[in-house]
Order: structure tokens, then sequence, then C-alpha cells
């Protein structure tokens, strides 16, 4: 017979071998095989009735083994898809603000063409040209740094689905 589980750990047994006679170590009971006999089929039926608190105690271990790695498991799924979740929106949000860089930048060049147009005209000075650019090369430092993290963010994402 293979190994006993839960409720059947609570029931008796008898277990018959053709090597029940054999299993005997002092020689004299190999004669005395019903004694022998009946010290093996007592000791079957009586075995869930004086072990029971040690079967049930061992069945109450495993039970609460098997809950908590049901919770720690439960855990894990949701700290997994919070972090999903935390990622998709760190991406939507990271497209939403790239959007609006690009047109930062692109509102940003307009205004420099418009400055070295009016410094031409001799109606502004060149630091205002040199202002302009500095605005548009900071957004378009910007508009890099976005994308870069909204990249990251992507291999992030794809990281923790591989997981």
């Amino acid at each position: 017979m293979g190994r006993r589980n839960g409720a059947q750990s609570f029931l008796p047994s008898v277990n018959i071998s053709a090597t029940l006679g054999l299993e005997a170590f002092n020689p004299t009971y190999l004669t005395r095989m019903p004694k022998s006999l009946a010290y093996s089929v007592v000791g079957g039926l009586t075995a869930p009735l004086i072990n029971r608190k040690a079967i049930e105690a061992n069945f109450q271990q495993a039970d609460a083994a098997q809950l908590q790695a049901l919770y720690e498991y439960d855990k894990t799924l949701l700290t997994a898809y919070s972090e999903v979740c935390t990622l998709l929106s760190k991406n939507k949000n990271l497209a939403a603000y790239y959007a609006l860089k690009e047109e930062e930048v692109k509102t940003l060049e307009h205004s420099v063409e418009v400055s070295r147009q009016l410094y031409m005209n001799g109606r502004a000075t060149y630091l205002d040209v040199l202002g302009a650019e500095r605005d548009a090369l900071d957004a378009q430092m910007e508009l890099l740094e976005t994308r870069q993290q909204q990249l990251s963010c992507v291999v992030d994402l794809y990281r923790s689905l591989g997981e």
C-alpha cells in the first residue's frame, strides 16, 4: 500500500501480508503464530485511537501550511498585478507628457525663428534670440529625457511580465 493521507490516517487499518510470521524478532513467536497475529491486528486497529491527537496535530499543521502557501500565492499575485498596473499607468502618463513636450518644442522652435526675424528687423536684441534658443534646447532635452523614461518603463513592464 502507498502512503496514507489526511482522513485515512484517522481510520484503523488491517494489513495482511505473506511475511506476517517471518517479521517476528523473537524466534519463539514463529511457532506461536496466533499470538503474534493477534498483536499485529490489534496494533493496526488501535493505532489511530492511541495516536489520534498526534494525527490531528499533523493534519492541522499540514492544513495550516497549505493555507499559508495559498496566502503567499495570493499576495504574490496581488503584488504582481499592482506592479503591472502601476507601470501601465506610468507609461500612459509618460506618453501624454511626451506629446505635450513635442508641442512645446515645436512652439519654442517657432519662437526662435520669430526672435531671429525680430533681431534682423531691429525689434529685438541678440540676447532675446539666445534666450529663445536656450528655452528651445531645454525643452528638447526634457523631450529626450521623457522618451528615455518611457522606453525604460516599457522595459520594466516586459521584465515584470517575464518574471
